[in-house]
Order: C-alpha cells, then sequence, then structure tokens
C-alpha cells in the first residue's frame, strides 16, 4: 500500500505524462491539419530585423534583455549573446530528439518501465543542457553592464517567469 505522500507523487508524475503526451499529441494534430502559426506575443521592434525561426525560442526573452540595454552598448551584448547561438541551437535539437524518443517509449505497447525511466532522465538532462546554454548566455551577455542594467534585467526575466 503506497503511503498518501508517496500516492501523491505517483498521481503527478502520471498527470504530467499525460500532459506531455497531449502536448506532442495536439501538436501533431495541429501540423497535419495546417493550423497557423501563432503571432509572437511580443512584438519585434521596427529598428531591428526578425528573429529567425531557429532562434524563436528566445526571442522574447532576448527582446526582454535588450530592452534594458542602453543602445550604446546593445550591439555588444548582442555580439556576445550570438556566441552562443549555435549551442543554445544545438542544445534544443537535442531537447526535441529526447522528446521525441521519450514519445515513441512512452506510446509502445507493451510499456517498458525502464526505458520511459531512463528516457525521462535523459530528458530532464537536456532540459538542463539547454538551461546552461542560455544561462552561460546570459552571464556573458551582461557581465560587463552597469549594476542598475543588470538589476533591472534580472528583475524583468524572473518577473516574466511568474507571468
Amino acid at each position: 500500500m503506497l503511503s498518501a505522500r508517496n500516492l501523491t507523487l505517483v498521481l503527478f508524475a502520471s498527470l504530467a505524462t499525460n500532459l506531455f503526451l497531449l502536448g506532442i499529441w495536439i501538436g501533431d494534430w495541429t501540423r497535419a491539419h495546417g493550423a497557423p502559426t501563432p503571432i509572437a506575443a511580443e512584438p519585434v521592434p521596427a529598428a531591428r530585423p526578425a528573429t529567425p525561426a531557429a532562434e524563436a525560442p528566445l526571442r522574447g526573452p532576448v527582446q526582454r534583455l535588450l530592452a534594458h540595454v542602453p543602445p550604446e552598448l546593445r550591439e555588444g551584448v548582442e555580439k556576445r549573446l550570438a556566441a552562443r547561438r549555435g549551442e543554445i541551437q544545438r542544445a534544443n535539437q537535442q531537447l526535441r530528439a529526447a522528446r521525441e524518443r521519450l514519445a515513441t517509449i512512452a506510446v509502445a505497447d507493451p510499456l517498458d518501465r525502464g526505458q520511459l525511466d531512463q528516457g525521462y532522465a535523459e530528458l530532464r538532462e537536456r532540459t538542463m543542457a539547454v538551461q546552461k546554454a542560455i544561462h552561460l548566455a546570459i552571464s556573458e551577455a551582461i557581465g560587463e553592464l552597469p549594476v542598475a542594467t543588470r538589476r533591472a534585467i534580472i528583475a524583468d526575466l524572473n518577473g516574466g517567469a511568474r507571468r
């Protein structure tokens, strides 16, 4: 018999798995039915070219970060961010591949629990690799900015996570 705490953890893990698989299914369905791509929530400033689709996961946070950077320092920050772009893209590609492998394992019949657990472990590892690449890019980009600017960037990024 499972304790109340363990039962809660198992039910939470089950819910997370179901939501993950539902997201994959909805994504596949929308791709198959030609659903339009949603417009970015934050418009691209008129003076800057649009961000390529490969960089879309970072578009919002980068624009929010750059909004706090004085114009005379912006080019240097952009160059430091761009230096890590390839690393971030590779990490994102590896994360997508891990998600696809996990989805294949999760829908297999019979379900191999060992492979599923290993797939989740890989997914956690790949997620952390993406976070690490993004964090390194941000820390290098803001390293030479004035304290007030860094304070505003961090406050916005931390507040943005709760939106």
